[in-house]
């Protein structure tokens, strides 16, 4: 085809847009993905992670929580687990290594299902806060069972992903207690 054959508008060519530094400074909010204030914020896929990884854990684990529910009973809990030293000495559940590897791993899996609570809705700061608290809470918990279980037990690795995810966990709330102040 010809381009001289081609109707002529009076029209300006298209020229682009290039934001200057100011435009570019400024905060971009107003995603419409569930009220999120995070860039390209999909917060339902963290918080789905979040639930689905504390209800893995917490059914992988029931041993703490079946010990917290038969504490006024105690034989009711030995009579499904026998704890045993390293001289197969039987031995209360508290003075085992695995007490605080199991407290642990129960703290963080009730934290993974309130932070993905509190993802679905990112709008109250203070129930953020309160999440991110309790998540630096069980990771120092489940870095302390790591070091004390060392020496007998060697190195736990179930507790040492919940270091690792509940670190990623707090950055990321962190991320969204910053972008909701800047909102």
């Amino acid at each position: 085809m010809d381009p001289s054959k081609l109707p002529h508008s009076p029209q300006q060519p298209h020229v682009p847009h290039h934001p200057s530094q100011q435009e570019l400074s400024k905060p971009q909010t107003g995603v419409s993905h569930i009220g999120s204030p995070l860039p390209g914020g999909f917060i339902p896929a963290e918080a789905w992670l979040s639930l689905a990884v504390g209800v893995i854990v917490l059914f992988m684990f029931p041993e703490f929580r079946t010990y917290l529910t038969t504490l006024s009973h105690p034989e009711h809990f030995y009579d499904l687990y026998t704890i045993s030293d390293s001289h197969n000495q039987s031995i209360p559940f508290e003075k085992s290594v695995f007490f605080f590897t199991e407290m642990g791993l129960t703290y963080f899996g009730i934290t993974m299902v309130l932070d993905a609570i509190v993802l679905l809705r990112p709008r109250y700061t203070v129930l953020i806060w309160i999440v991110l608290i309790l998540n630096i809470v069980g990771v120092a918990l489940n870095i302390f069972a790591v070091v004390k279980a060392l020496d007998e037990a060697g190195f736990m690795i179930y507790n040492a992903l919940a270091i690792a995810f509940g670190g990623y966990i707090a950055l990321y709330q962190w991320r969204l207690l910053q972008n909701l102040r800047l909102s």
